[in-house]
């Protein structure tokens, strides 16, 4: 029986001949669906008897390939004659599946044969959604580097040479409202751009929807669902969830491991033709694909999603706001930046991130309805239809935190001048105001989010810690950065008085170079941009190498930047090399003109700050000492760095000696002894034993 069924048979090859002929001549696909959902049912009801085997299995799947196979000819037959199809209505069919809709357009016979929209452009709006996302720092390096990837082979491809075989099929770890489906929409557009894929399709799914309730049903949902999914993208959420509890208990779970090998088998016989995607919880995640050797060699590129800071959370209400024609006042802004702080501190594995935002505003926009409901409607202005304001803002998401209790009259947050680095501090009346820097007149929009925990009362400061994120917003639209004037800049900035508490940063030279290595071959093929990316996330990753003498992170990087038509970064580099020599030299005044130069030109390259500010701290000549200009300078080069340079703290140090603050020296000598790699650590505690005494380092010298 199940041989007469099958699809090599005559009657089989018959049937579909005959369908796709009625096709043809009526216009109607329902012919050929019905047909091959009849054969399926028929052979999986026969089959299952005693549980199917896989050659069983392989049978329904040749089924599904012949009359997609039919579908296609019939698609192509009618494309070049369009004419000839005669259509008629489902009253003269000679059977009917369902009452059509009379008001709905026909859908198409193949959807996936429909005029696809242009190649270039879905990339391009790819490109413009993942840059509009916000946070998620991370996982737009991972896409980049990942599109960086497909350019490359599809250059290969264009020149005719091997392109590389490696499968594309991905694991998104992070904790939910983290933004891992959205992003997956964003790949599969990548990928169609690029041409890997024939559709941007995206078929979302999870245990329910490929596990089935008996033996066999599992197999066959699993397979309905990859077929759907075909020349796209298949995501599949909380996937360790196909292990039932074998991840918790070590036994197995029969269906999910049937989901689980149906899966591994239509990724490796589709792996021209099936992108999938698997997310879940970080841990689970990792169990899951490491309890299978399967899983673990076909899922080979992972990309991580941390939780949402403070300034994201923010932004992303803000977000919410807008989109709902809605806006904040600053109270609003106040009590927002106080819940979300408190709310990331006690977050957990359950967090919700973006779907917490999601549930605060819903919240929000409820307690404003009731709170101006309660007004007369004479009263009730346009203003305040749309403003949000504190008393919108519920604190029933977070635990421990009466608002009631809560005092915010003499709370502060900080904000940074995005061009200049300047810090001011400001009540709430400036959140999300604009302001101008005092120091170089740039403005910018002050920044909510970064509270100062000690100037909120009735609540634990610890709670209130970690806030980040201090730079102002530049508005593209209305201001433009104004040239930043270095020298003045940094003689007149007070510097920080300590260094930031340590974020846990570690330095991966191994990284680094790799980086740097992928950068030299942009720079090779013309690639400026990706290149400058490169070597700029090479120094960010190995901030202690990247000395100019040490690697040529900084050299490749102004060579990127020349070859995109920026000279200053080539100039500040050969200022730099001229100081460094007159210093040698002892021409100190030339050398200090020369690094201030150096910094004018390029002042992302913190070197010259660094190496101008040891110069100034340990000048063998009185006259070239100068404690003050020293602190400003190694703090600037601190801060470009994000602290994370141990030569240049150590820098800081050596200044706040000549200062004469050797508490400070000793508090920046130690930050930097914690930093700094083994083989520099003797010098460093010799430095903080000669601090400890009371003198300036250059006396050591």
């Amino acid at each position: 029986m199940c041989a007469g069924l099958g699809p090599k048979s005559d009657t089989f090859l018959l049937g579909g001949m005959l369908c796709s002929t009625l096709i043809i001549l009526n216009g109607d696909s329902n012919a050929l669906d019905m047909y091959e959902q009849t054969m399926v049912t028929i052979q999986t009801e026969i089959m299952r008897v005693g549980g199917m085997n896989s050659e069983e299995m392989e049978t329904i799947q040749t089924t599904r390939e012949y009359t997609r196979m039919l579908r296609n000819a019939v698609a192509w037959y009618q494309e070049l004659n369009p004419t000839a199809t005669k259509k008629v209505s489902s009253s003269n069919l000679p059977f009917q599946t369902q009452q059509s809709n009379p008001a709905r357009e026909p859908e198409p016979i193949l959807p996936r044969l429909q005029m696809k929209s242009d190649p270039k452009a879905v990339l391009a709006e790819a490109i413009a959604e993942l840059n509009a996302l916000t946070g998620l720092s991370g996982v737009k390096t991972e896409v980049k580097r990942l599109m960086s990837f497909l350019k490359i082979q599809l250059e290969r491809r264009k020149h005719g040479l091997r392109e590389s075989g490696q499968t594309l099929h991905f694991v998104f770890t992070g904790n939910p409202g983290t933004g891992k489906t959205t992003v997956a929409r964003i790949v599969s557009k990548i990928l169609y751009g690029f041409g890997l894929l024939k559709t941007a399709n995206v078929v979302e799914c999870d245990r329910s929807d490929l596990v089935g309730g008996y033996v066999g049903q599992t197999a066959i949902k699993t397979d309905e669902k990859i077929e759907s999914a075909l020349d796209g993208v298949l995501f599949i959420d909380e996937a360790y969830t196909l292990a039932g509890d074998a991840l918790t208990y070590g036994h197995g779970d029969m269906y999910g491991d049937e989901a689980i090998n149906t899966l591994l088998k239509r990724m490796e016989d589709s792996r021209d033709r099936l992108v999938v995607i698997a997310a879940g919880y970080p841990a689970p995640m990792q169990k899951f694909i490491r309890a299978n050797p399967g899983l673990e060699s076909r899922f080979t590129r992972y990309i991580k999603f941390e939780d949402y800071a403070i300034a994201d959370l923010c932004q992303i209400f803000e977000k919410f706001c807008r989109d709902a024609e809605y806006s904040l006042s600053p109270s609003g802004r106040a009590w927002a930046s106080i819940l979300f702080t408190i709310a990331y501190n006690q977050r957990d594995e359950r967090f919700g991130n973006a779907r917490f935002i999601r549930n605060v505003f819903e919240r929000a926009m409820s307690l404003h309805s009731e709170r101006l409901a309660d007004m007369a409607d004479d009263l009730v202005t346009k203003e305040m239809l749309v403003t949000l304001n504190g008393n919108d803002l519920s604190f029933e998401f977070v635990r421990n935190a009466g608002r009631n209790l809560i005092d915010v009259s003499n709370a502060r947050w900080l904000a940074e001048c995005p061009n200049c680095g300047t810090k001011s501090r400001g009540t709430a009346k400036a959140l999300g105001r604009r302001t101008v820097c005092k120091k170089c007149g740039q403005a910018f929009f002050f920044p909510w989010w970064s509270l100062e925990p000690n100037t909120v009362t009735g609540i634990s400061s610890e709670m209130l810690e970690g806030s980040g994120d201090q730079r102002g917003i530049f508005d593209p639209e209305t201001f433009e950065a104004k040239p930043l004037r270095t020298s003045s800049i940094l003689v007149d900035a007070p510097a920080i008085l300590v260094p930031p508490p340590s974020d846990g940063w570690a330095g991966d030279p191994i990284r680094g170079k790799a980086l740097l290595a992928e950068g030299t071959e942009y720079l090779r093929c013309g690639s400026a941009t990706r290149a400058i990316s490169c070597f700029e996330d090479a120094i960010k990753a190995d901030w202690d190498g990247s000395n100019p003498s040490n690697q040529p992170y900084f050299l490749y990087r102004a060579k990127a930047y020349d070859l995109d038509g920026q000279e200053r970064p080539v100039q500040a580099l050969s200022a730099y090399n001229a100081a460094a020599q007159a210093w040698s030299l002892g021409h100190y005044r030339e050398s200090e003109e020369r690094f201030l130069h150096a910094i004018e030109l390029d002042p992302e390259f913190p070197w010259a700050s660094n190496n101008l500010a040891w110069g100034y701290a340990t000048a063998a000549d009185a006259d070239a000492r100068n404690g003050l200009k020293a602190v400003q300078h190694a703090t600037f080069a601190c801060c470009k760095a994000d602290w994370h340079c141990w030569s240049f703290i150590d820098t800081l140090a050596a200044g706040y000696a000549e200062v004469g603050d050797f508490s400070m020296a000793i508090k920046c000598a130690e930050r930097a002894l914690l930093l700094a790699p083994s083989h520099c650590r003797r010098g460093l505690e010799e430095m903080l034993q000669y601090f400890r005494t009371g003198k300036p380092f250059r006396d050591n010298i």
